[in-house]
């Protein structure tokens, strides 16, 4: 298996640091059980805020530890959520990045695909 060559933001949460890194399930996840989509920007404030955030960071950091959203809670001094929010914002971006720089050989894959696609229903005649 090849190294992922994308540096991803840390954090400190306690004793312990994590990568935050969203894999494809955490996003789905975070979607159908908490209704937070990572692509969407959203403007909360208070308590709200402190939650979506603890939330996201439970599921970028999932792939490292189960850890609950009290958990972190607990865990996170409130100093730390400006640097929390910037490391979310950053591993988002790492994987917009990814998907833009990915974006011309998927549409080729498309196009080769379609193209298989038509030959075979022309084969079929």
């Amino acid at each position: 298996m090849q190294a992922d060559p994308v540096k991803y933001p840390t954090v400190q949460v306690g004793d312990r640091t994590f990568t935050v890194k969203f894999r494809t399930g955490d996003v789905i996840r975070l979607k159908t059980d908490h209704n937070i989509d990572l692509g969407e920007q959203v403007t909360v404030k208070g308590a709200e805020a402190l939650s979506r955030t603890l939330l996201i960071l439970q599921s970028g950091i999932a792939h490292q530890a189960a850890v609950t959203v009290e958990e972190l809670a607990d865990a996170i001094e409130y100093a730390q959520i400006p640097e929390i929010n910037v490391a979310i914002i950053e591993a988002i971006s790492k994987v917009t990045a990814q998907a833009i720089a990915l974006q011309p050989r998927m549409n080729a894959i498309t196009a080769q695909a379609q193209a298989l696609a038509k030959t075979s229903e022309v084969t079929k005649q």
